[in-house]
């Protein structure tokens, strides 16, 4: 399975769906999210949040599965926990948020997919 990893493919469909990363209106009641000085974290955890809040929109307009783009935000997320890690060490909410997009894909996942730890390694191992 592949992921949509390509970061001109994300910003275009965040065009299209005229997404704008709002930190503060993360689509879930009480949650914010931090802003970094980085603007790569930015850059990964807006990718993570236009998956999560678009997903079904994306689905219509790409085509793609509920697996893929369930996949697709595991990538981002491992990618925006990595950077963060370079940048200021561990973090037990963050790896606890890659738990949940796992559970997310255990409970969800279509096309006759179930949860692949073959998949989610590749990703972690930079090979996805």
């Amino acid at each position: 399975m592949e992921v949509i990893k390509d970061e001109k493919i994300i910003e275009d469909l965040m065009k299209k769906l005229n997404y704008v990363f709002d930190f503060k209106n993360t689509g879930t009641p009480g949650i914010e999210y931090v802003m970094y000085d980085d603007s790569v974290l930015n850059k990964f955890l807006s990718y993570y949040d236009f998956l999560d809040q678009k997903e079904t929109e994306i689905m219509e307009l790409t085509g793609e599965s509920l697996s893929h783009i369930l996949y697709t935000k595991y990538y981002w997320q491992f990618r925006f926990n990595k950077r963060h890690e370079e940048l200021y060490g561990e973090d037990e909410g963050l790896e606890q948020q890659l738990s949940l997009i796992i559970d997310d894909i255990d409970q969800r996942a279509e096309d006759d997919i179930t949860l692949s730890i073959k998949i989610l390694q590749e990703i972690e191992e930079g090979k996805i």
